[in-house]
């Protein structure tokens, strides 16, 4: 006798080729791998992709030990990757994507490497980072503006490479930093004015790099910004009036590029600033007076410019001579 469709055996017949039509076609429900055998094939994936083999020290990579063991690899109490701290240790080649199934990292530090090609998008996923370093290396392509999502982001050192392309707008959201280096790293173009809105900034060295246009005015509105550095690049206009708004500035580096115009006085507002590099511009007029307030500053020059110059009267003068450096012309009667 035939089972009928409500039967047991029916039932089960019909579930069996559900199964493996479902399979045939692809839609076999994959168990997913714990996330401790994620977090080591992203260890692996790095190994494999940077010379493991070659590299300065390698203690326990790829063997059975938990990764907590691995040389240069910190975990949580949970076991789950924190720490993955590999700087000049002879990493040659690219960044894997599998870096980004690191969920629990907070602190990656790679600098003083061979690292090249492109930084993957993939980091932007490291929502738990603080302190990204990957200085020092040889990276090359666009920042990806998906680092704009590293929202628990203190550190971004991605200086000595050889990107190309501009600052990402990106970077703006992220709250949290306060050291951003891009010295000599290859960006090029206009600096983005949406910097002006990090509130937490309190370094932003871009120094020699091929950055043009006028510094933007919004710089002024960051409430902690200490260190300004943008020595040897090729920007113009003037010197925004609003840096003088920024109460913590301490040093300001705008040397060897081709900023213009008159000196602002309200730059003199800045009454902890200590160090102010102008020299190889083409700056114009006096000194203003007013700078006499800068009560800090010990490094000041404005040599090679094309007429800003230091004004000849005593009060002046006797200025000047108490600042440890300061090198520059004096205006003529």
């Amino acid at each position: 006798m035939q089972p009928t469709f409500g039967s047991t055996p029916a039932r089960w017949f019909g579930l069996a080729l559900a199964i493996t039509a479902a399979a045939a076609c692809g839609d076999d429900p994959v168990k997913p791998k714990p996330p401790a055998d994620v977090e080591r094939e992203a260890l692996v994936a790095l190994y494999d992709a940077t010379g493991g083999s070659g590299w300065a020290r390698k203690d326990k990579w790829l063997s059975e030990e938990p990764v907590g063991e691995w040389h240069g690899v910190g975990v949580n109490d949970d076991g789950k990757v924190r720490v993955l701290r590999l700087d000049d240790n002879g990493l040659a080649g690219p960044l894997p994507a599998q870096l980004g199934d690191l969920g629990s990292l907070r602190y990656l530090m790679l600098g003083g490497n061979e690292l090249s090609g492109a930084i993957p998008a993939e980091l932007g996923e490291l929502r738990k980072l603080e302190e990204l370093h990957l200085n020092h290396n040889r990276l090359t392509g666009e920042i990806p503006g998906e680092l704009g999502k590293l929202e628990s982001l203190e550190q971004l050192l991605l200086d000595w490479n050889e990107f190309s392309g501009s600052i990402p707008a990106e970077l703006a959201n992220l709250t949290k930093l306060h050291f951003l280096s891009l010295w000599h790293s290859g960006v090029e173009g206009a600096i983005p004015a949406e910097l002006g809105g990090m509130p937490s900034l309190k370094v932003l060295d871009l120094n020699r790099n091929r950055l043009t246009g006028p510094i933007p005015a919004e710089l002024g509105d960051l409430p902690k910004l200490r260190y300004l550095f943008a020595q040897e690049n090729r920007l113009s206009g003037r010197i925004p009036a609003g840096l003088g708004d920024i109460p913590t500035l301490e040093w300001v580096r705008l040397d060897l590029n081709r900023l213009e115009g008159p000196l602002p006085p309200e730059l003199a507002d800045a009454a902890g600033l200590e160090e102010l590099l102008l020299a190889g511009n083409r700056l114009t007029g006096p000194i203003p007076v007013e700078f006499t307030r800068l009560s800090a500053l010990y490094a000041f020059t404005w040599e090679v410019n094309d007429g800003l110059c230091a004004p000849a009267d005593r009060e002046f003068q006797d200025w000047l001579g108490g600042i440890g450096h300061a090198v520059g012309p004096t205006c003529e009667d």
